[in-house]
């Protein structure tokens, strides 16, 4: 804005120079006398030179301009491709976000598959030995603290190992 505002000042100084410049030959068309010739000569010379360092003023803001607006033409396309590089980067980060949510859900499936297993039997559905261990050892320091009685019942099914041997576990499995 500053450099406009300096063009436009040297535009009007350029003007007004070139209509003294027009005035002054005017005036002196036809109504100098021999002696008033060489300060004539003078004033328009002494003009001549201001209208010419005016112009090379004017010029040189136009430069000026013409350079501050190809710098800003560049900043203009260097935030553009920054805007274009934030938006891909963002739209990265949200692929990114939702690969890991959805890589975390299957993590914490698998994990609760894992803990069933671990202490479920998987063909009655029941507790195992490992939940059998751990209430059994519960129920100890409870017992140990005063805090209750226990009693521990164990049924042993006669000759299953040899009825899934010979029968087929499909019939072991039936019995249980």
């Amino acid at each position: 804005q500053e450099l406009r505002d300096e063009l436009l000042d040297q535009q009007h100084r350029i003007a007004h120079l070139e209509s003294e410049l027009e005035q002054a030959r005017q005036n002196s068309a036809g109504q100098m006398h021999s002696d008033e010739v060489p300060e004539h000569y003078v004033q328009l010379g002494q003009m001549n030179l201001q209208l010419e360092s005016a112009l090379a003023s004017q010029q040189e803001a136009q430069d000026r301009l013409a350079q501050a607006q190809e710098a800003n033409e560049m900043l203009e396309r260097q935030l553009q491709a920054a805007a274009h590089q934030t938006a891909q980067t963002k739209a990265q980060s949200q692929e990114l976000e939702q690969s890991l949510h959805k890589r975390l859900s299957e993590m914490v499936a698998r994990d609760r598959e894992t803990k069933r297993l671990a202490f479920e039997d998987p063909l009655t559905g029941l507790a195992n030995i490992n939940i059998l261990n751990q209430f059994i050892a519960y129920t100890i320091d409870l017992v140990a603290k005063g805090e209750g009685a226990a009693i521990l019942l164990v049924i042993d099914i006669d000759r299953l190992r040899t009825i899934n041997l010979t029968a087929g576990h499909n019939i072991g499995d039936q019995i249980l």
